[in-house]
């Protein structure tokens, strides 16, 4: 009992830790699952380009040139001065100029002194790349019905009705897309969040419980290591409630209606389960070293590993087979499992169990391995 009321007096001073990174995680979480959760790939839709254009040359290429613009981008009219020009670019209030000089339709049929277009444009912005690809298009259409042989008004024609030419896009996976509800994006980040912030959170302070004068004063005493580690880890396991706690109160605030009902419970005990999990690593942690710094190494290595390997940050539909495979052995695996179980509709509750148990199985190994690691550490 003495060890379990000093573990709280010990957490006072890292208890900052645990609403710093968790403010810190699910700021990244809510950020993610935000974008994720209003993201559609429904429709492509082509953007306008401030465009302007001086046509010295006036042939049927010219204007059907400034005609295709027209239609297509938001022709404006500025004065055609080189300091104006640069000084509108700058301003972004055109992105890209374009001067026809004069006798190019002539030049461009093959015609005279071989001219070019004088093009002024953002460099290394998307705009000035698509309008170049927008202009080669029009002018390699033109230019291949003039090599069949074709008059210049006839070409004209014919590029534009080439031009003017729609393809619907459709994003095809292989797999029908599911559609999912705004909190399935918020629970399927939260493993990264989790291991995160129970590891840095919980970590320090069992370290102090692990090294220095604290340790020495316990293993002078009559405290077994035994109960020394069951003390330890039911404080932990109350601050682990704790994070727990602040994550199921933020998705109660963001998404009500889905967390009473069946699936928000089995979600929120996917959470609890999950988040002992991460405990078991922090005591296992606490154990193997004494700086608090290397907590922040194991966090980064392995939880974005696993959320990569797992499916939490990449949909499993676009992971291989042997990434997939490797996935298995670890936790966060069987935590997705059950989330993408209760998005289906389908899942039979056999899935749902065994994501839990393995989950279980996993953490009550790491908790063992600490305990034995613990009697050794102790005995020697």
């Amino acid at each position: 009992m003495t060890i379990f009321k000093t573990f709280f007096k010990v957490g006072r001073k890292y208890i900052g830790n645990i609403f710093m990174y968790s403010g810190i995680f699910l700021s990244i979480v809510l950020v993610i699952a935000s974008v994720n959760g209003n993201t559609t790939t429904e429709e492509f839709m082509a953007s306008e380009v401030k465009v302007a254009v001086f046509d010295h040359d006036n042939s049927d290429l010219s204007k059907g040139m400034v005609q295709y613009l027209e239609e297509n981008h938001n022709l404006l009219e500025i004065e055609e001065d080189l300091n104006t020009i640069r000084d509108r670019l700058y301003q972004r209030r055109v992105e890209y100029v374009i001067i026809i000089p004069e006798g190019f339709g002539e030049s461009f049929a093959g015609e005279g002194e071989k001219l070019s277009l004088d093009v002024y444009k953002l460099p290394g912005t998307m705009t000035s790349q698509f309008m170049d690809m927008a202009l080669d298009t029009f002018l390699s259409t033109y230019r291949g019905y003039l090599a069949a042989g074709m008059e210049l008004s006839e070409a004209y024609a014919k590029t534009v009705n080439t031009i003017a030419v729609q393809t619907d896009v459709a994003f095809y996976s292989g797999k029908e897309a599911p559609v999912y509800a705004p909190i399935h994006f918020f629970y399927m980040y939260v493993p990264y969040a989790l291991i995160s912030v129970v590891v840095l959170a919980i970590g320090p302070i069992l370290i102090v419980f692990n090294n220095g004068q604290i340790k020495s004063r316990i293993n002078c005493s009559r405290v077994s290591a035994f109960r020394k580690n069951m003390s330890l880890m039911a404080g932990s396991g109350i601050y682990t409630v704790l994070i727990v706690l602040i994550y199921f109160v933020i998705s109660l605030v963001l998404y009500k209606s889905d967390v009473f009902n069946t699936a928000g419970i089995f979600r929120v005990l996917n959470m609890l389960i999950y988040a002992f999990v991460c405990l078991a690593f922090a005591f296992l942690l606490s154990l193997l070293t004494s700086k608090s710094h290397l907590l922040n190494i194991f966090t980064n290595v392995f939880g974005l590993g696993s959320s990569f390997l797992c499916g939490v940050f990449v949909p499993r539909m676009w992971l291989s087979d042997g990434v997939v495979a490797i996935g298995r052995f670890l936790p966060a695996y069987w935590y997705v499992n059950v989330e993408e179980a209760l998005c289906s509709g389908e899942a039979a509750s056999s899935v749902i169990a065994t994501g839990y148990l393995v989950q279980i199985l996993y953490g009550v190994a790491v908790f063992v391995i600490a305990l034995v690691l613990s009697q050794y550490k102790r005995k020697g």
